[in-house]
């Protein structure tokens, strides 16, 4: 298994660094031709909230989007050939009974469980996911 870490606020994935969400860090392990592992934790020492979405169809790991207290992980396996965006909602206000609210950044039409990208300002983790028979790339925006 292939376990990828962060670097300060960056992924070292494939001998690149490349810029998460400046308030989630993520770590990533795959196993060849197998499912793939996000784990997100909070390192900031208030809450937020990772948004998803899913590029290719597919469901959006963690139902589009969760509460991270600080210190907390979340895990999510992805299958291969998935596709999808991470990014961190922060400053959120949302509704206990219908998980509707705001979010001073990547709000997502005020939902917490995202169906739409997260608005400005907003730093995304874009992955796709290869298939059981090549590599893995990966790309941010």
């Amino acid at each position: 298994m292939e376990v990828l870490r962060m670097k300060s606020l960056f992924l070292f994935f494939f001998g690149k660094f490349l810029p998460l969400p400046p308030k989630l860090s993520a770590l990533v392990s795959t196993a060849a031709a197998a499912a793939t592992t996000f784990t997100f934790w909070n390192n900031r020492p208030h809450i937020v909230w990772p948004g998803t979405l899913s590029g290719n169809g597919a469901s959006a790991l963690g139902g589009g989007g969760f509460e991270r207290r600080p210190n907390g992980t979340a895990s999510f396996s992805a299958p291969p050939g998935w596709s999808g965006r991470f990014w961190a909602l922060t400053g959120c206000a949302f509704d206990p009974f219908s998980a509707s609210g705001t979010c001073d950044t990547g709000d997502c039409g005020g939902a917490l469980r995202c169906t739409v990208g997260g608005s400005p300002p907003v730093t995304l983790a874009e992955f796709t996911l290869a298939g059981s028979s090549s590599g893995t790339r990966t790309s941010t925006t």
